[in-house]
């Protein structure tokens, strides 16, 4: 049973093989009893989980699968269980292929699926999800179809579809819970919650979520099924994935114990009906992880344009226009509030040579290192963007002319101090020039560009006097 090399990347740790398969076989023997014993008289399973988990379970960790061991052992898991419940031993045999061929069809297929579909990182994964649970349980329909006609009495066409809307149902609420579960802890439930902290506006969604699902129960009827949709929808918006898939699978199991609380108006000897709910209910829940899966890509993309629009896409301090216009508000903060503030204007030393000897890549990696050195050397609050070329610029709030030139000359001592590594192993000492400015309370109206501009001519100084200098600008205002 090969599998492809980019699905063992899901596999968290390299634990021990038994370890897994005892939890496979314990899970498949728990939860096909209690599929079991929830079957209603001459009925299939309303819902069945251990297929879906034994899926789960194998798409999350592959190296199991890949063991003919473990699917002899769920094998043995799926007999064992309908035994002990009554059954023959013929009968328990059909039973078991036709649940483990199913969970193996859809196992083949998603495993290799790439690994940003299996984290739900993709547009496509939710359709990618959907085909596979449709492949497992039309693969576990071929058999099961059959065994249900004959074991429980039921028409053809009624084995055959209430055979793959339960599996289909079953797989399509749980495999995204397998998906979306924390690497590599899943059992820790704060990983499950939104990343954001929650305000009395984000408890909004899960209390129209409760309301609209009240609702529905009260009106009844088949429209009632849609009722929780808007809410779901804007649950995901709100929470993010793994939130929505923990809500998703809870309100679609409410709607199915629902029904057998006559909230749609009709029982159990409503074969037809009671089918097309389930697999209703199993598509509605396809909307809201849809729209958490697209809206959290849609927060990624915004949240990398913003980082490409306001840093230096090469050595990742800010951009030139993101530092005059947060400058610009520091500024006037400063000044509201009485304080001091330095700006720094930095020149890497012969930095053309560099180029020309070494090559524009080693280059690239110079400036790289140097705005390293530079953020370690920093405060948090203190700003470095890029002016363009080998030019850096830094704002230092609450800083006085002289603490400015001690930062300014620490920097210079501490990069000289330092080699930088070039391609091939080589390494290189660079220096650096720079020119401080302080903003007082005489001059804080100024433009912050104006600022700058004294921190140039101080620049322009210390070159002049020899490179690796601080000078601080003196002139008048």
């Amino acid at each position: 049973m090969p599998v492809p090399a980019s699905a063992s990347i899901l596999a968290p740790h390299q634990q021990p093989l038994w370890r897994g398969q005892l939890l496979v076989v314990g899970c498949v023997l728990v939860l096909s009893l209690v599929g079991i014993y929830s079957r209603p008289a001459g009925y299939l399973a309303s819902f069945w989980p251990a297929n879906a988990v034994l899926l789960g379970l194998l798409v999350r960790y592959p190296r199991w699968g890949r063991r003919p061991s473990t699917w002899v052992l769920a094998y043995l898991a799926y007999v064992l269980a309908d035994v002990v419940t009554g059954a023959s031993p013929l009968w328990s045999l059909g039973f078991a292929l036709a649940n483990e061929v199913g969970v193996f069809g859809g196992w083949w297929f998603l495993v290799r699926r790439p690994r940003a579909v299996l984290e739900l990182r993709q547009s496509r994964a939710i359709l990618d999800i959907l085909i596979g649970c449709g492949l497992a349980g039309g693969v576990s329909t071929l058999l099961g179809g059959p065994l249900g006609h004959y074991f429980f009495g039921l028409s053809w066409a009624q084995a055959y579809i209430s055979w793959m809307v339960t599996e289909f149902a079953a797989f399509i609420l749980l495999i995204p819970v397998f998906l979306a579960a924390p690497r590599p802890y899943a059992w820790r439930w704060r990983l499950w919650l939104p990343g954001k902290a929650m305000d009395a506006y984000h408890v909004l969604p899960i209390l129209s979520l409760v309301l609209s699902e009240t609702i529905a129960l009260t009106v009844g009827g088949p429209g009632s099924l849609g009722f929780s949709v808007p809410a779901m929808v804007w649950c995901a918006m709100a929470y993010g994935v793994r939130p929505t898939v923990l809500l998703n699978l809870v309100v679609c199991l409410w709607k199915t114990v629902s029904i057998s609380l006559g909230a749609f108006g009709f029982g159990l000897g409503h074969v037809a009906e009671i089918t097309s709910l389930r697999l209703g209910i199993a598509l509605l829940s396809l909307a809201p992880l849809t729209v958490a899966c697209t809206y959290a890509l849609r927060q990624q993309a915004l949240q990398q344009l913003r980082q490409w629009v306001d840093h230096d896409m090469l050595t990742g301090a800010w951009s030139r226009r993101t530092l005059l216009e947060r400058g610009t508000k520091l500024l006037a903060r400063m000044r509201d509030e009485g304080q001091p503030m330095a700006v720094l204007m930095l020149d890497l030393d012969h930095f053309k040579s560099i180029n020309d000897q070494y090559g524009h890549a080693n280059g690239d990696r110079v400036l790289q290192q140097f705005v390293q050195l530079a953020q370690r050397l920093l405060r948090p609050e203190d700003m470095l963007g890029r002016m363009g070329g080998e030019e850096f610029a830094v704002l230092l709030p609450r800083t006085g002319a002289e603490q400015a030139r001690q930062v300014a000359r620490r920097l210079c001592t501490q990069l000289v101090r330092q080699p930088m590594e070039l391609e091939l192993g080589a390494c290189i000492r660079v220096s650096c020039s720079i020119g401080v400015a302080a903003i007082t309370a005489w001059d804080s109206a100024n433009a912050l560009e104006k600022h700058l501009g004294w921190a140039d001519q101080a620049l322009y100084q210390a070159k002049a006097a020899g490179r690796d200098q601080v000078q601080v600008y003196v002139g008048d205002a």
